[in-house]
């Protein structure tokens, strides 16, 4: 398939998703105003969104708000987002909840997960912090026993609202707490309707209890077979083609599954593309490279996945999270172990994928 056009077609899946996201965010006008509040997520839902928004609406009413997750760099994507509200007086922040307890504490060393959970024995979560009116937890579902103590602290006097998507649960020991959301009212978040097809075949493919079969064919998912030895070239030369059809680096991440690759696993393809992490403060305006789980949380019209984490514990969850941060297009460039270990990735009647040697890959519709 021509990739000129692919431009066109991801405006498109945006155009889509801002009608969704309208229906979406009629989920707040009608939400019980209630001190707790469970919304219940799948992927590709626009939960972020919707969590994004209730914090606005609230915070222009004059509450004081505070949007808590774990990745600093979806928290560094809202936050950059809430400064017209700052502007104009509201009071919200978004906040990784690491970083937030180490602001409170003044101690920096809380900004890690081990030294987080060690000294959080040492009170020092006891430092001065004042009274929130609403907190909204997104991504609860990677929250553990630690994250979850600042919550209860700062949510004793503020309505607690908490956004989970079990499919994305990547770690099996980190459960809601059940007696903070006890008598808490449910809400329930659908998928977005604008997500094409194949991410939406795929995204169920790599659901806990499906069948390992063959994903159906569909719009949004492309197949790359790659030399195992060195899958640099091809990498490049896809990143390359999407900036030749006219999509912005802002637009495309590439993600390393099994989360081997934190740097770019190639120099920029073009001159005037840059590279940057997840977390890089200006990382909403350059090309993305990282890891699956540090990207967890933040969405990108393409995303590029390799090193798939075959072997590697919930491999299908990192799949599914994976797949999940993709809006239009998910490339995935796999090696024949890949696909002899995965047989999702194999094409199914009809030629769900095709393997080509081109430099830009090919959907077979």
């Amino acid at each position: 398939m021509e990739m000129r056009p692919l431009a066109h077609r991801i405006a498109a899946v945006a155009a889509r998703r801002l009608a969704g996201d309208a229906r979406a965010l009629a989920l707040l006008d009608a939400a019980p105003r209630e001190r707790r509040v469970l919304v219940r997520s799948v992927p590709a839902a626009p939960r972020t969104l919707v969590a994004r928004e209730l914090c606005r609406r609230r915070a222009h009413q004059g509450a004081r708000v505070r949007y808590l997750c774990l990745s600093d760099a979806a928290a560094a994507e809202v936050d950059r987002r809430f400064a017209t509200a700052r502007r104009h007086g509201a009071d919200v922040r978004a906040w990784p909840v690491r970083r937030l307890v180490a602001h409170l504490a003044a101690d920096p060393r809380l900004a890690t997960a081990a030294e987080f959970a060690r000294l959080r024995a040492a009170n020092l979560l006891s430092a001065p912090a004042r009274r929130l009116d609403l907190l909204v937890v997104d991504g609860a579902e990677d929250f553990d026993a630690a994250d979850w103590a600042l919550v209860r602290r700062l949510a004793q006097d503020a309505e607690l609202w908490a956004f989970w998507d079990p499919a994305q649960a990547f770690w099996s020991d980190r459960p809601l707490p059940p007696d903070l959301f006890r008598g808490a009212a449910h809400l329930d978040l659908p998928a977005s309707r604008a997500l094409p097809s194949g991410l939406r075949n795929a995204l169920a493919a790599y659901a806990d209890d499906a069948a390992a079969i063959p994903v159906t064919t569909g719009d949004g998912l492309w197949l790359r077979i790659v030399d195992a030895k060195d899958p640099r070239p091809t990498l490049a030369r896809i990143v390359a083609g999407l900036v030749d059809a006219g999509i912005g680096g802002h637009h495309v991440a590439v993600l390393s599954v099994a989360g081997r690759y934190r740097a770019t696993p190639f120099a920029a393809p073009r001159a005037g593309v840059e590279v940057r992490a997840a977390d890089a403060p200006d990382a909403h305006r350059h090309l993305v490279t990282d890891t699956v789980l540090r990207h967890k949380g933040s969405m990108r019209s393409v995303v590029v996945l390799h090193d798939l984490a075959r072997g590697t514990p919930r491999y299908a969850t990192r799949m599914r999270i994976a797949l999940a941060s993709a809006t239009a297009l998910a490339i995935v460039v796999a090696t024949d172990a890949d696909m002899a270990f995965d047989p999702r990735l194999l094409a199914g009647e009809g030629g769900t994928f095709e393997a080509t040697s081109s430099s830009s890959p090919r959907h077979v519709a």
